[in-house]
């Protein structure tokens, strides 16, 4: 899908930090460093007293502590190890202070960015000058194998309302492309249309959540047949009707 980047682990762990400065650059990530008290679960502000933290992520909270083995210690460093390899890197960050990494001089990063050629490389990147262009269009005329049509025949949306349904999330995440110019659309794969039909066989609370014993993956398949116009060649009788298309 848009947006993959992959990655081959057994390099060296220096070679997928790097990938993280790629993937920034490459998706507009501007990094905002800042520092979060437990506001989210109405705790007391001890900030004038106590350093304490909350991960962006979970919300799970932690107390600062100076020694080097402490859990505390070692996520900072790091932390701190990749946030001065993406300034390196030339990923932007929002004005403003630095918060807990005020100690980074961000303008010897970027110098060392500099020296060290990663920004040059980044430059380079002729994804990244793809991604920035103003006038970005794909040249293809794609349309899905799931359209939905009014009665002018117009596309106005997809036939079926999602292809992913878990717990906190529905929504329609996978797609059929064809150009409707090369491609011929003869048929699409099942998809249900609602929460019924993903449970119609055994009636069971919350049954329409995927995956399940009828639905084994948490994304339903999606899938669609096509074929292939021959182009008729003067004096040849067989492509009429589509007979001689290639089928798939």
């Amino acid at each position: 899908p848009a947006g993959t980047y992959l990655i081959n682990p057994n390099k060296s762990l220096s070679n997928m930090e790097a990938c993280l400065v790629h993937m920034l650059s490459t998706h507009g990530v501007v990094l905002e460093p800042r520092k979060r008290i437990f506001a989210a679960n109405q705790a007391p502000d001890l900030s004038a007293n106590l350093e304490c933290y909350e991960c962006n992520g979970c919300g799970q909270g932690y107390w600062w502590c100076d020694r080097p083995t402490s859990s505390a210690s070692r996520v900072k460093n790091q932390a701190t190890r990749l946030f001065e390899l993406c300034l390196r890197g030339g990923v932007p960050i929002v004005e403003g202070g630095l918060h807990m990494f005020d100690f980074v001089n961000v303008q010897a990063e970027r110098e060392k960015g500099r020296t060290e050629g990663i920004m040059d490389q980044l430059e380079h990147l002729d994804v990244v000058k793809w991604l920035k262009s103003d006038e970005l269009a794909c040249p293809f005329d794609f349309e899905s194998a799931y359209a939905l049509r009014d009665e002018h025949d117009q596309i106005v949306g997809e036939s079926r309302a999602f292809t992913n349904v878990t717990f906190d999330f529905v929504g329609y995440l996978d797609y059929v492309f064809f150009e409707a110019s090369r491609f011929r659309l003869l048929g699409q794969l099942y998809l249900p249309k609602s929460f019924h039909e993903l449970n119609e066989r055994v009636e069971l609370r919350n049954g329409h959540l995927l995956p399940s014993d009828v639905w084994p993956s948490d994304h339903l398949a999606v899938g669609a047949q096509l074929s292939i116009p021959v182009v008729e060649e003067a004096g040849n009788k067989n492509t009429k009707d589509g007979v001689g298309d290639t089928t798939f």
